[in-house]
């Protein structure tokens, strides 16, 4: 997975040889701003709860993964989908105060896995470390093959309009304003959100 942008405005998309760092590629995630490439190998894991100790959740004994949120923040996609887990997962995300951030039970797996294995796209995690837990529904335990990769996520521009108040839409940031395309004494806002 290749990100592009700065600060906290980045985009992602995977990639499997040699790309572009370009707002031509990945759209202008940061306008106005000097932007790079960081590149982040898909990780997987593999394990088995069976026998071990508790982290949080049901009673079911589970593993927990520390994970490394970059700056500037980012959406991963967790999933214990692979023919290898045997048991009927449940996966969550919690940061390192304990406080659950997301989780998911069954679904979002594709193929013959779809039914008892589990997939979660997070939310846009803040920058710093976070805990992914591997834990089974109910008592359930076993092996399992977890897979923890950077989402793809794309950022949306928009331009208000024309005028003296330069605020943006619900749920867009505002990153920069412009005369351009206005009367001299009126600006516009840029916005930005992740989708």
């Amino acid at each position: 997975m290749i990100r592009y942008g700065a600060g906290s405005m980045w985009t992602a998309k995977r990639s499997n040889g040699v790309t572009s760092c370009t707002n031509g590629v990945f759209g202008d995630p940061s306008y106005g701003t000097r932007k790079s490439c960081q590149c982040y190998p898909d990780t997987a894991r593999t394990g088995d709860t069976s026998g071990d100790g508790k982290v949080t959740g049901s009673p079911a004994p589970d593993n927990a993964y520390l994970i490394r949120v970059p700056a500037g923040g980012a959406r991963y996609e967790v999933d214990t989908c692979a023919s290898s887990t045997n048991f009927d997962t449940y996966l969550r995300i919690m940061g390192v105060d304990g406080r659950e951030l997301a989780r998911r039970d069954d679904g979002g797996c594709s193929g013959s896995n779809r039914g008892l294995q589990s997939k979660l796209s997070t939310p846009l995690l803040a920058a710093g470390d976070h805990w992914v837990v591997v834990d089974g529904w109910s008592t359930r335990s076993g092996r399992y093959s977890l897979s923890t990769n950077l989402a793809p996520t794309q950022v949306q521009t928009s331009r208000g309009s024309c005028g003296y108040s330069q605020s943006c839409a619900s749920g867009y940031t505002r990153v920069a304003t412009t005369t351009s395309g206005c009367f001299w004494w009126t600006r516009s806002a840029v916005c930005t959100r992740i989708v």
